[in-house]
Order: structure tokens, then C-alpha cells, then sequence
């Protein structure tokens, strides 16, 4: 196979959308960032704050690890505040969830404004967005990267850009960074197979390669789509709706009733459908 050379993987791919949420944030302006799974959320997270600090800014970066209290110790130690307080024997008494959470306030909102950045913000409790949104409201900055967060409070309020799939010359330049830290090669044939799985998700462009070096390459991705039978079916138990007229017409009964029944049933169908995809859009594209 011929050999191509790879791209650096430190060039951000992403470099318009930075630009615009590091603008953002320097002008004091909260933003969320929505992208599907394995989108790069936490790389651009990165991304942009290496460019808020190259810039003199300062920014603490957290992921929720399953409690609000770990969240916030997380938070405060990169904000330099501390985490304890000592008792009358010098020992050292760690603060409550709480505690911690008003020690952030207090920072968040003091100039020079630190930003604080949340991945997958999403999986962040109530309490934990509630008290984002109040500090939102009192003037603090925060950076949120979620991939569909529910259509209200916080993520309802905050404007926000969407992570759109990468360009073909981007998947590509990861896959071959992947190929070549595994020390492999790739053609632009077997490339070109390979995208095809991607999607242009920068996860699913790292791990095809993964795949094809295991043998795993019978796999048809992640990045497949569809085909709703849900009008079919409803469309199928309409026809036989039609026995009903079809019955009244020949005055058999028993087409009556049969036609009859497949008419309520075409009718609470479409309803229940209608209910579980007005629930679906009430996630955030």
C-alpha cells in the first residue's frame, strides 16, 4: 500500500468555531456548544481554553464525575481556593458541596472574570445547572458543551453553535494520524472505504482505523440511517379501515365491525406517534 503523509494532530480543526466562541467569552457572553456523540466536545473544549489562557485568561474546566461536591472541588482547585478549612487542632476539614459552590460564586463574579468551562454538560444534575444559570444571571461566564441537552432552563436560555461534521480532508488527516500512531499504513482506496463509516465524526474517524487494524472491518458504522416505517404502517391499517365502507355498502357486518376496529386503531396510533415525537423535539438538536 502507498504510504501518505499525515497532517499534524495539533491543528485545530475546528478553528472558525473557536475563533467565534473565544470572542464570545471574552466579550462576557455565556455560550453552549452542541454536538452529537464523539463530536469532539471535549477537543474543542481544550481548544478553547488553550487560546482563553494563551490570551492571559483565566479558566477552569470541569466534567461532572457523579457528584456535585467532587464537580466543584474539581472547579476550585483550579481556581486556586481552597477546598478545606482547618479546625482548633490544625486539621484539616474538608469544605461541603455547598461551601465549595459559594467559594466559586464568589470568584466567578469578581474582575478579571474567570471562565469556566463544562463538558458534557448535559449530564449535569438540576441543582448543579440551576445554581449555572443564577451565576449566568449575576454576570459569570460560562462555556457549556453538551450533545442534546433537554430544551429548557440553562440550555434553553443560552445562545449556542453547533458542531457541524467535519470536512472530508479533516476526517482524513485523523485517520491518518490514528493509522500512523499505530503504525500502520493506508491507501487512498482503503480511506476512502473507511469514511464512508464516519460520518464525519472525528470519534468514528479514530476508531474505524482501530477497527481495520483489528480485522474488524465487515462493520457498516455508526453513521447509518434509517428508514421510518411508522407511515406504512398506519397507511396498512388505514386499507383496512376501508372494509368498513366496504361492509356498509354489502351490509355484511363482520367487515363492518373489522373495518371498524382498524379505524380506531389507525387513529390512536397516529396519536401516540404524534405525542412520542413531540416528546423526542423536546431535545435540542
Amino acid at each position: 500500500m502507498i504510504g501518505i503523509e499525515s497532517e499534524s494532530t495539533e491543528i485545530d480543526l475546528r478553528l472558525e468555531d473557536t475563533n467565534r466562541a473565544v470572542a464570545a467569552l471574552f466579550s462576557n457572553q455565556s455560550i453552549l456548544i452542541l454536538a452529537d456523540d464523539g463530536g469532539g466536545k471535549t477537543t474543542f473544549a481544550n481548544n478553547v481554553a488553550k487560546d482563553l489562557r494563551s490570551r492571559g485568561a483565566v479558566v477552569a474546566i470541569a466534567d461532572y464525575g457523579g457528584s456535585a461536591k467532587k464537580t466543584f472541588t474539581e472547579i476550585s482547585d483550579q481556581l486556586g481556593i481552597q477546598t478545606f478549612k482547618l479546625n482548633s487542632v490544625n486539621k484539616k476539614i474538608p469544605l461541603t458541596a455547598d461551601q465549595l459552590r459559594d467559594d466559586i460564586e464568589s470568584v466567578m463574579l469578581v474582575e478579571p472574570r474567570p471562565i469556566l468551562i463544562c463538558d458534557n454538560a448535559h449530564r449535569y444534575p438540576l441543582t448543579v445547572r440551576y445554581w449555572l444559570e443564577e451565576i449566568c444571571n449575576k454576570g459569570a461566564v460560562v462555556f457549556l458543551l453538551a450533545t442534546k441537552p433537554p430544551r429548557k432552563d440553562i440550555f434553553l436560555k443560552m445562545p449556542h453553535i453547533s458542531l457541524q461534521p467535519l470536512a472530508t480532508q479533516d476526517v482524513r488527516s485523523l485517520m491518518l494520524a490514528e493509522a500512523k500512531s499505530l503504525g500502520v499504513t493506508l491507501d487512498s482506496n482503503k480511506l476512502a472505504t473507511l469514511q464512508e463509516r464516519t460520518g464525519g465524526n472525528p470519534f468514528l474517524a479514530k476508531r474505524v482505523v482501530q477497527e481495520e487494524v483489528m480485522g474488524i472491518n465487515d462493520q457498516a458504522g455508526d453513521h447509518v440511517k434509517y428508514i421510518d416505517g411508522t407511515p406504512f404502517l398506519i397507511g396498512a391499517i388505514s386499507l383496512v379501515a376501508i372494509l368498513r365502507f366496504i361492509g356498509l355498502g354489502l351490509g355484511d357486518k363482520s367487515l363492518y365491525i373489522i373495518g371498524g376496529i382498524a379505524m380506531v386503531l389507525a387513529i390512536s396510533l397516529r396519536i401516540v406517534l404524534l405525542r412520542a415525537n413531540s416528546r423526542s423535539g423536546n431535545k435540542m438538536d
